[in-house]
């Protein structure tokens, strides 16, 4: 999840790069030999002091002038790719930096790969360790520090350096005065940030500190980026946390590239307004809405915390002078910038439902209609962006839009950000249908333009005539000459039309199977409206009407040429999640956001993809709330985004989050029963315990919400003695449906084994067995290789598919071969194996089943391993990727989400000392979704937390290890 509480690991990058302590780190005499040898005589080695991914850090002695230094060697991998020619280029400029706030380099060489440089070694504690031990900081003291940093970076930066990796650890406190370490070292990799260094997945910088523009690949960056990253340190140094948290690397760029974070005097009330403006001023996505050098930052600093200015340029002594006039005349800094006006973004616009003036009632709700089409008008003439004013009114407005105001509404516009917005009047004089729209220019609230269409009743539709009279305001808005015919609506059938927008309001209420009731209709009255065949295959996602989904979708990307280009990334995002591909959906949805990030509707579906299926990129459930979140913020409006939303909450413990969400989409009536149902069990359950629940009258009202409930709170551990609670109601009641049951089954039995409660977990699994339930055979060999120690039962298991399906189990399915050929592989029988495997790649090629061809490689992972070919079998392993679509729910397969050959994946990363990888693969197990990842929960949590020490990074490892004794799963933690 992507919250204050979730921190990601740092980049090993630098870690611990000049700060000794008084423990000596464990060492391997070999390596210090080695190293020794092509240091030469100058410096005697002592020991080592940390290591990262991109380098290692030694304490010597310089033998020629008898003082300790500090020497940091690039990984092998990194110098090879930088080469000795442009490290020593960039550490010579580094070297030249004579700053007091600025660590010196004293030295420089090496030679085929190996590249080092010596710097002073420092007593003293970085602002890392500062902050661990201390928490936040004092403002005063806060500042004091970001200014000593600014000083340095002003210093640098007028000499043509750019730092490129401003962090906590990179800011050594030395007799409390900050000095700024590895100056020149990030820019020698990022000029060599090549295919070497992108195929080893090296990243440039810190994610947590990275500016938008670092984040987004640019490779010339300016002085701005590093006011950036200083920002994010003093937020941190100000609130205990950074802006932006996650615990992949993607979701921190995702953060810092698309969301704004919360401001500081909101995180930490005592900071005060104008700092914390100076703060938010300085995280700014545009570079040119920031400090235009570190000195403009420190002065803007000062003037606001009152600090003495420690090193003054005499520029700087004029701009103070200058600002000091101002607050003379009576108009001090602090209050301009707290009270001038806020930028507007001309190309927003907030859109009102229309009045409806109508004695007869024949209009009642048609307002809120006409400002959907409105809206649809709007979204297809890039680069304007509408802004949902309905969600925004007060509760009584909504219900009488006859109470709205000029003055309300000027104040949503601007709080907004918008430039513009639209209201108007709906009336039905005689036997005819009016619009007259109104457009305002939000800063001087004046009408700067109209518009108005009518027709018959009998022949026409509100929402036409809405879309008419905005197609003859978009002149106003847009560039002159531009084009404003909208060719996703433009001479389409009327009646399509209309339906198409009643679909919209529907959806836009999570009333989905109303939405794909007007949808549908509406294409087959037009099935040229690829916008309606969009929309309504995602109404039929949601309402699991896969087959109506396919259908819909394959109209609108056969169409897509009828779609503005937004619309076309996003039917290619649908598409790609109805067939499983997940990496294409993220990649289409992702481009569909390049045109408005604020997008609900793609933010929202690109959540559903993390949310349902399994991208490669790590932690795709983090990445899923994060986008949730991201759709809320955009459009509270939009209510598809809030149920995910709510059941993450739940189970990341924030109940009161998730009540707020539940009563967003109350007042929205934007609530089925199934989804009321499921998520009051969860939200009692986590506030009061499982015992505050009744199950049984829960069972009564419906099966699968409390079954849903049970997988959402056992998934990654959260609250295991709720999903227990909630699987074992299931199966005492009464005539529960056998799928159930067996879901019920599934997800206790996994419990029981990730807590290491094995007796209970057999005596379940027998009991099912001895009812006759023969698919539980295979449980025991996937338990057993998730590390239960069923291995009798597991042989067993393995005979009785042999009696049943043959002796290489060719009369099974392939995932029956798939799972003993997996058992057979870790018992090291490589002929069954390779007979097996052989089998199910002769299948594969026979059926072009996907599923054939996806466990036929797996399988053939497995025979490399049992062959001890470990970089094949991590090769193989890497390629395979989850691709069951939703119409066959990932959700209960065994062999789909590939959990086996996950585990085993990061077994052999972490033997091999590839620790970040070894941790990323290992994530995937926290994933709400399958529920055969619940009995590998504790080894993943295992193998984490040993790469997080590993990493050195002990806050993660903490984590880990708390989370293992929550589980009681101290045997897979070391013996202090």
């Amino acid at each position: 999840r992507v919250e204050a509480r979730s921190w990601f690991p740092e980049s090993p990058a630098c870690k611990g790069s000049v700060v000794l302590t008084s423990e000596e780190v464990p060492h391997h005499t070999d390596e210090l030999d080695r190293l020794q040898a092509k240091l030469g005589p100058r410096y005697s080695l002592v020991r080592e002091l940390g290591r990262g991914g991109t380098a290692l850090v030694y304490l010597a002695q310089d033998t020629k002038l008898h003082r300790r230094v500090a020497i940091k060697v690039l990984q092998e991998h990194i110098g090879s790719a930088v080469g000795l020619d442009r490290f020593l280029r960039e550490i010579e400029i580094a070297a030249n930096l004579q700053h007091p706030g600025i660590l010196p380099v004293f030295d420089s060489g090496g030679a085929n790969g190996f590249l080092y440089y010596v710097m002073p070694y420092v007593e003293g504690e970085s602002l890392r360790d500062r902050l661990l031990r201390d928490g936040p900081l004092p403002p005063r003291e806060a500042v004091r520090i970001a200014r000593e940093v600014a000083d340095a970076l002003d210093y640098a930066h007028k000499h043509g350096v750019v730092h490129r990796d401003i962090k906590p650890e990179n800011i050594l406190l030395e007799e409390r005065h900050a000095v700024v370490a590895d100056f020149g070292i990030a820019c020698a990799i990022g000029d060599a940030a090549d295919e070497r260094l992108t195929i080893s997945g090296h990243t440039v910088g810190t994610p947590t500190y990275m500016s938008p523009e670092q984040a987004g690949g640019e490779r010339e960056l300016d002085g701005r980026s590093d006011i950036y990253s200083l920002s994010c340190v003093l937020y941190e140094m100000l609130t205990g946390r950074p802006p932006f948290t996650g615990e992949t690397a993607q979701a921190l760029i995702s953060g810092h590239m698309l969301q704004r974070p919360k401001p500081v005097n909101e995180v930490a009330p005592h900071v005060p307004a104008p700092l914390a403006k100076s703060v938010q001023k300085g995280l700014s996505k545009k570079p040119g809405d920031r400090f235009d050098t570190p000195e403009d930052l420190s002065i803007a600093l000062d003037l606001q915390i009152g600090a003495s200015v420690r090193r003054w340029s005499r520029r700087a002594r004029w701009r103070v002078a200058a600002i000091a006039i101002v607050v003379t005349a009576g108009a001090a800094a602090t209050t301009w910038l707290a009270t001038r006006e806020p930028q507007l973004d001309p190309n927003s616009i907030v859109v009102f439902p229309i009045t409806e003036r109508d004695a007869t009632g024949l209009l009642s709700g048609a307002g809120q209609s006409a400002a959907i089409a409105i809206e649809i008008a709007l979204e297809q003439s890039h680069p304007l962006k509408w802004i949902d004013g309905w969600a925004r009114l007060p509760e009584d407005v909504r219900r009488d839009p006859l109470l709205m105001t000029a003055d309300l509404s000027r104040s949503i516009t601007l709080d907004r950000r918008a430039a513009y917005y639209i209201d108007g009047v709906l009336t039905a004089p005689g036997d005819s249908i009016a619009v007259l729209l109104n457009l305002h220019d939000g800063r001087a609230d004046t009408v700067i333009e109209r518009a108005s269409a009518s027709g018959l009743a009998s022949s026409t539709s509100v929402e036409a005539l809405a879309i008419q009279a905005a197609l003859d305001l978009l002149p106003s808005l847009v560039d002159p000459g531009r084009e404003s015919v909208l060719p996703v609506l433009a001479g389409r059938e009327a009646g399509a039309i209309a339906l198409c927008i009643q679909g919209e309001r529907e959806y836009r209420l999570a009333h989905f199977a109303n939405a794909l009731d007007l949808y549908q209709r509406s294409v087959g009255r037009d099935s040229l409206l690829a916008l309606s065949a969009m929309k309504g295959a995602l109404a039929a996602f949601w309402e699991r009407e896969y087959e109506a989904a396919d259908k819909l979708i394959g109209i609108a990307v056969s169409q897509d040429s009828l779609l503005p280009a937004h619309y076309a990334h996003l039917a290619r995002c649908i598409e790609g999640y109805e067939t499983g591909d997940a990496d294409r959906a993220v990649s289409e949805c992702r481009e569909a956001l390049t045109y408005d990030p604020d997008w609900a509707e793609a933010l929202t579906w690109l959540g559903e993809v993390y949310y349902h299926l399994m991208p490669s990129e790590p932690r795709p459930d983090s990445l899923a709330a994060f986008y949730f979140d991201r759709a809320a913020q955009a459009d509270s409006g939009f209510a598809p985004s809030f149920k995910h939303a709510a059941e993450i909450a739940i189970m990341n413990n924030e109940p009161d989050r998730a009540v707020a969400a539940i009563d967003h989409m109350r007042s929205m009536e934007a609530f089925d029963e199934e989804n009321e149902l499921l998520l009051s069990i969860m939200i009692e359950c986590v506030r009061s315990g499982p015992a505050a629940v009744d199950w049984e009258a829960a069972l009564q009202e419906g099966e699968w919400p409390v079954l849903n409930a049970g997988t959402h709170l056992a998934a990654a551990g959260a609250h295991p003695d709720c999903g227990e609670a909630s699987f074992k109601a299931i199966l005492r009641h009464p005539g529960v449906s056998p799928g159930i049951a067996w879901g019920a089954v599934l997800g206790l039995q996994g419990l029981l084994v990730s807590e290491a409660r094995y007796n209970e977990a057999l005596a379940l699994l027998d009991s099912v067995k001895a009812a006759g339930v023969s698919r539980v055979q295979m449980l025991y060999v996937i338990d057993h290789l998730a590390g239960a120690p069923f291995e009798a039962q597991a042989s067993g298991s393995a005979a009785f598919g042999r009696e049943l399906f043959g002796e290489y189990y060719q009369r099974g399915s392939s995932e029956t071969q798939w799972a003993f050929g997996a058992w057979h592989a870790r018992t090291r029988d490589v002929g069954v194996t390779d007979t097996i495997a052989a089998a199910v790649q002769a299948r594969a090629e026979e059926t072009g089943e996907r599923k054939d061809r996806l466990l036929a490689h797996a399988l053939a992972g497995h025979l490399a391993y049992v062959r001890k070919d470990t970089l094949e079998a991590i090769r193989l392993f890497e390629e395979l990727q989850p691709t069951a679509p939703p119409g066959t729910p990932i959700l209960w397969h065994f062999s789909e989400p590939l959990a086996v050959e996950k585990l085993l994946l990061a077994e052999l990363l972490l033997s091999r000392g590839e620790y970040q990888r070894a941790h990323d693969v290992a994530t995937v197990f926290d994933h709400n979704q399958p529920i055969i990842y619940l009995p590998f929960l504790a080894g993943s949590l295992a193998i984490r937390y040993r790469a997080a020490v590993e990493m050195g990074d002990q806050r993660l490892a903490e984590r880990y290890r708390a989370r293992l004794l929550k589980l009681g799963r101290q045997d897979l933690l070391p013996s202090d």
